[in-house]
Order: structure tokens, then sequence, then C-alpha cells
């Protein structure tokens, strides 16, 4: 890793262009794993150091500035959150250089200002931080202990609105309402059964700190939240005989164009067929076998069940390819091998 890197302030990178941050992002991330693959594979001796945090630091800015141009399609915040969480865990239990926590911090409620359509996820963060993070005014901030009193007061309180935000902009109430109701029943019992987990939570929060009368209204709204979820269930039962479940399934009500359905449903299955190998390679201690979710699986039966399954397999073999830098001829035969497919024979549409 080049040295200069770590000289990098947070303030100099929103002017780099895309290219050049789009590298600085890709190598701090490959050198921050492969410092981790000895402590998390083989539990090694953790060797996390000033540096180490820096370049995570610099990864998760750059990722942050790539999602806000819209320059990265398969990452996330869920990707950017992980590691300014493990940065600031750590600022938690011991100081940082020079003032950085504060900068990172700095960065975060200026880059929601300027991207508002993460307005809503930066939100989050921020509260994940002072929630998970209680001891960082212990051990930084020290200059201007002032500053992060404030800070600690506005982050607490970007958990309630007075209006409902989504990428960035206020949706009036009857909206919100109006497309509530137009969500299927099955959706909106979901939607309430996880609106009342979350006051239930809350309720019980508030018991601990022994405002009784305050979580008692808050359990009771959360039970009644429940009552209605388990009628909106039943009314889907009566609604779910006469819905298309492929387009609800791959949630794709609003589109007309068969093709379209049909490469988006493809698309979306090859999508989570790779997001699933990624998550078992990052919870498994051993290699993980690409083909592992084909396992089980019969071509001719699958081809019955869903004429798409063809399309699925012959999009899935290049990304597969890319993922794994095997040849994909190769990749194809082993993959008819395993699952019998034979695209002379099961052709789809040949089967009835």
């Amino acid at each position: 890793m080049d040295r200069k890197k770590l000289k990098l302030r947070l303030k100099q990178l929103p002017a780099m262009k895309d290219e050049p941050l789009r590298k600085l992002w890709s190598e701090t991330r490959d050198y921050c794993n492969q410092w981790d693959r000895p402590r998390t594979l083989w539990k090694e001796e953790d060797t996390r150091n000033v540096d180490y945090y820096r370049l995570r630091r610099l990864e998760a800015a750059a990722l942050l500035l790539l999602l806000g141009r819209g320059d990265l399609k398969r990452f996330s915040m869920r990707d950017a959150a992980p590691p300014i969480l493990e940065y600031f865990k750590h600022a938690n239990q011991a100081p940082m250089n020079e003032g950085e926590p504060r900068e990172l911090l700095e960065f975060l409620l200026a880059f929601k200002q300027e991207y508002p359509a993460l307005e809503n996820d930066v939100d989050g963060l921020l509260t994940r931080i002072v929630d998970q993070c209680p001891d960082l005014l212990q051990h930084n901030f020290k200059e201007d202990p002032q500053w992060f009193r404030y800070f600690f007061g506005f982050a607490k309180g970007l958990r309630h609105r007075s209006q409902v935000y989504a990428h960035g902009k206020i949706i009036p109430q009857y909206q919100l309402v109006g497309k509530m109701q137009d969500l299927y029943y099955d959706s909106l019992a979901e939607l309430l059964e996880a609106l009342a987990a979350g006051l239930e939570e809350d309720g019980e929060a508030d018991r601990g700190r022994q405002r009784i009368k305050l979580a008692t209204a808050l359990e009771g709204a959360g039970g009644h939240l429940r009552q209605a979820a388990e009628s909106l269930k039943e009314a889907w039962r009566y609604c779910e005989p006469y819905v298309d479940k492929t387009r609800k399934k791959s949630q794709l009500e609003h589109i007309f164009d068969p093709d379209v359905v049909r490469n988006t449903r493809i698309s979306h299955w090859v999508h989570g067929y790779l997001l699933g190998l990624r998550m078992q390679g990052e919870t498994s201690d051993v290699p993980v076998d690409p083909l592992s979710p084909l396992h089980g699986k019969n071509y001719p039966q699958e081809i019955a069940k869903d004429p798409d399954f063809e399309g699925m397999v012959a999009a899935l073999i290049p990304a597969l390819s890319l993922w794994t830098g095997q040849e994909e001829k190769e990749l194809e035969q082993e993959i008819n091998a395993l699952i019998q497919r034979d695209v002379g024979t099961h052709r789809p549409g040949s089967l009835k």
C-alpha cells in the first residue's frame, strides 16, 4: 500500500474524479481485507493498528462518494456502514489520530446534505454510532468536547421526525397512507408487524428506564398492530388465488413488457445467487463451492416448474465466470453435469 494514501484527508476526496476514487476504494478495501484474513480465517493475533483504521476510514468515505454519484450499482450503504462502525467501535475504546473521528463525523454530516437520496441511510448510521459507541468522548474529542456533546444530542434525535422522508424529500401523509393501502395485504401485514416490533422494543427500553406508563402504552399499541396484521393476513388468504405470483415475487407489477419482466426476473435471480455466495464466504472458514446453490436441482423438473430457468442458468454462467475466473465453457460443462441440463432436449416452452 502506498504510504501517501495514509496522509489523505477526507476533505480531499470529494474533488477526486471517479476513476482515482474507485481505485482508492478498491485498494484500501483489498489491503484491509488481506490484513484481516489471518485474524478472521486462522484466528491469529489481531494486528490492526492506527494505519489499518485510517485506511478503513478512507475506504468507507470513498465508497460513500461513489454511491452518492451513482457510480456503483452492486453496492449499497450495507457495504459502507460496517467499516465506519468498525472504526468508531475502536475509537470507543482508544484514542485515534489528530481529530480523525471528528473529521469522519463531519464528512458524514456534509455527505448527507450533498446527497439527500442517501440522507436517511446516513442518519441511521449516525444514530447507530452514538448508540453503540457511548464512550467516544472519553477517548476522543477532548480538544472540543462541546462539539461532540452537540453532535451526540443531534444524532440521538435523528430517529424521530415530524414527517416521513424518503430520498431526501417529504412524503405527504395522504400520499403515504394511499401507498400503504395499495400494498398487497400480506405485505401491509408485514409492515404492521415490523412497526409493532419497533414499538415494543421502545417500550421495553422505556420500562428499563422506569417509564412504566409510557412503556405500557407502547406495548399496548404494538399488540393492537399485531391484531390488525392478523386480520390483514386473513384478507390476503381470500385475495391470494387471484394474484399474479410471478410479478408479485419479482416486484414487477408496474411493468407491461413481458420480455422486460422475464429479463428482470432472471437478473434478480442471478444477483440473489451471487449475493448468497458472498454471504456464505463472509460467514464460513472454508472455501465456498460456487455451484453449491445448484446442488439437488434437476434441470427438466425446474424447466417444467419455471420456463425461465434456462435463461437463469444461461445468465448465471458468465456471471459466475467473472466471479470465479473460470472459463465459461468449463463452468457450463460442470453445471450441465450437476443438474442434468440438456438444452437441446429441454428448451424453454417445450414441456407441457
